[in-house]
């Protein structure tokens, strides 16, 4: 497969494993605000695969830890990023969690190996204290299998700071394919007699006016489009895939707005 029908996703990974075996210790990774959580999976996805540890935190809930899951064990319950197994609200505040991923003496820190992810760092690039710990933590991943994730926002800027201390990975909007992936899911949750009829053209007219849009903004476009016919005329009858291209382009218009 080449790097052009790779999906989004797979295109994360493979950066991820590429920035993760060059022992990069702090690595950031840009996404719209709706994929965050995309992002999670993948990195929790790529942990089990490499059978390492892995902790996400929020400053809500500090630092998180997760049941884990063989990733080739399809009766498995699936990865949930907001059920953890248990969290630690005392690691909330950022200098705690610092101190929680440096270790400690009596064993009560973190391994030295592991995928550690951190989704509201970027809050704080700003200030010294945090700076100084991500200055830091990239000196100890040198010799040390930790490696820090920062999930960062499109619209979060990297001080200059902080820019020389990590490596950028942007995950890109979805695909064609897996556009197509999420109509699926989306009509297939109708009753048969409910779905519209769509033909090649009109599908690739309905993913390609969805370029540029994320997995959750294109899922929600579809779904609204559903929705809305159904509550003007009280059935599904007659909805089409004209009804879906016209909400996708108000959600994409609505969007440029925002």
């Amino acid at each position: 497969m080449t790097d052009t029908q790779l999906s989004a996703s797979d295109k994360l990974v493979h950066e991820l494993t590429v920035a993760t075996d060059a022992s990069i210790g702090v690595i950031a990774i840009r996404c719209p605000e709706t994929e965050v959580y995309r992002v999670v999976d993948d990195l929790y996805a790529l942990a089990m695969s490499q059978k390492t540890n892995f902790r996400m935190h929020t400053s809500e809930l500090g630092w998180q830890e997760f049941q884990r899951v063989d990733p080739e064990d399809t009766r498995a319950t699936p990865f949930d990023p907001m059920e953890p197994q248990n969290s630690d609200k005392h690691t909330a505040d950022i200098l705690k969690a610092f101190e929680k991923l440096y270790g400690s003496k009596d064993g009560s820190g973190f391994p030295d190996d592991g995928f550690f992810v951190m989704l509201d760092l970027y809050y704080s690039f700003g200030e010294m204290a945090t700076q100084t710990r991500i200055r830091k933590q990239a000196q100890r991943s040198l010799n040390n299998g930790q490696r820090l994730f920062l999930v960062v926002p499109m619209s979060a800027e990297i001080p200059e700071a902080l820019a020389p201390l990590m490596h950028v990975i942007n995950f890109e909007y979805p695909t064609l394919s897996e556009l197509g992936d999420t109509l699926d899911d989306v009509l297939s949750a109708l009753d048969d007699e409910d779905k519209p009829e769509i033909d090649d053209d009109q599908r690739a007219t309905i993913l390609s006016n969805g370029l540029g849009m994320t997995t959750n903004a294109f899922e929600t476009a579809v779904a609204l489009s559903i929705t809305e016919y159904s509550a003007a005329n009280e059935t599904l009858d007659g909805f089409s895939a004209d009804d879906i291209m016209v909400s996708i382009r108000t959600y994409k218009t609505q969007m440029l707005r925002k």
